[in-house]
């Protein structure tokens, strides 16, 4: 069976010679197998050229990945610890923050009258704020809050002043410490409601205000012990 060519056979060609047949006379003589022989010519290797490896696919990707490696910024594989800022505190106690006619007035007084001046604090910190210009809708003054007949009967002429308003609060707080036995929930409770409300309930008023106003006091007091 004749085997297909991919280029036509002249049999015109002769065969004698060093041709062993027509087909091989044939193909010397065609120009496109010549242009084919020419490009399939070994071309010697250059000078200084590194010996050829059979491993070609795999050198060439390996350079591929170098240039990567050398185009693309290196990133650090851990995170650099920032720097952890202190978060400020307040102070501990309300104490700290007061001025320093409040601080002198509280310890005087309380030393005075011996209730503790971290109670006469959360006393005053529950009534105004530390503001001594401080006035509620229904008349109490100052610092501690007194009403004006309250202050009149404790000789307290200025009730905006810090020292005269601070002294007559405690010193009628102490009051109401000695009439309910030393109770200091109680105390608050007639200092807030009145001593007549405490009396006639036997306890603290059944007022959400004085009930709220107690455990307000007592809870910043806790703290601040």
């Amino acid at each position: 069976m004749n085997q297909l060519s991919l280029f036509p056979i002249d049999s015109s060609v002769a065969t004698d010679g060093p041709f062993s047949s027509p087909t091989e006379a044939s193909l010397v003589g065609n120009p496109f197998q010549k242009m084919m022989d020419r490009m399939m010519q070994k071309v010697p290797p250059a000078k200084d050229a590194p010996p050829p490896s059979s491993h070609h696919t795999g050198s060439f990707i390996k350079t591929i990945k170098d240039y990567r490696a050398d185009a693309l910024p290196v990133r650090p594989t851990t995170l650099a610890a920032k720097e952890v800022k202190p978060v400020p505190t307040e102070p501990t106690h309300f104490f700290a923050k007061l001025s320093d006619s409040i601080k002198q007035a509280v310890q005087e007084a309380g030393e005075k009258y011996h209730v503790p001046h971290r109670l006469i604090e959360s006393i005053i910190h529950t009534e105004s704020g530390f503001n001594p210009k401080a006035h509620s809708h229904a008349g109490a003054i100052g610092l501690m809050q007194l009403m004006p007949g309250t202050a009149r009967e404790l000789g307290v002429e200025n009730p905006y002043d810090v020292t005269q308003n601070v002294d007559g609060g405690v010193r009628y707080f102490r009051q109401m410490l000695d009439r309910f036995g030393q109770d200091t929930k109680l105390a608050l409770a007639a200092y807030n409601a009145g001593p007549e409300a405490v009396k006639r309930y036997g306890g603290i008023p059944p007022y959400q205000e004085t009930q709220q106003y107690v455990s307000k006091v007592m809870k910043h007091f806790a703290s601040e012990a």
